[in-house]
């Protein structure tokens, strides 16, 4: 029962993360299409066509992750699908997203401009107001990928034993 509700609270936890970002994903080529392709907006963003792309994004994740009690925390599977799910997946694709995103924001915005259809100056759009915070969720999420990778700056804690994770110690960034 406890490996079971560990895997099924897992795939939940970490399915919902990756469906909320590809949602943000597809809320923003829904503004692309209607800004800079108007006509094909109605074909491409019917109702049973955006029915569809969200059920292919509930139905892309596969990859086994599991809730160790021990740590309070998530951690992938240490088959090789882990190990590719970690980086590739984790932080690459989800840094691809992000970048994706504010660019293509900004390119709405921009065409806004260009066409006159926005009055007010370029700072005060709400538009750049969503991509800034895209940016800063950005930044936020690289600088916690980073500080994971480097543990040299961080102390040993003596405190959890990691031996099952194939880690020599586990690393405290704050007290």
């Amino acid at each position: 029962m406890d490996v079971w509700y560990s895997h099924t609270s897992a795939q939940l936890a970490n399915g919902s993360y990756y469906v909320t970002v590809f949602m943000h994903l597809l809320g923003t080529l829904n503004r692309c299409v209607a800004i800079f392709w108007p006509f094909v907006y109605q074909r491409t963003f019917s109702s049973h066509r955006t029915i569809a792309y969200i059920l292919v994004i509930f139905l892309m994740y596969e990859c086994e992750l599991i809730f160790k009690k021990e740590f309070y925390s998530w951690w992938f599977s240490n088959a090789n699908c882990g190990t590719f799910e970690n980086f590739y997946i984790d932080f690459i694709l989800t840094l691809a997203v992000e970048i994706l995103m504010i660019l293509i924001d900004g390119l709405v915005i921009i065409r806004l401009h260009r066409t006159r259809k926005v009055t007010h100056s370029l700072f005060s759009c709400s538009l750049f107001s969503i991509s800034s915070q895209k940016f800063q969720t950005l930044t936020v999420y690289l600088l916690s990928r980073i500080c994971d990778a480097d543990k040299s700056i961080a102390e040993p804690s003596k405190t959890i034993n990691v031996h099952d994770f194939n880690c020599s110690e586990q690393y405290v960034f704050w007290k």
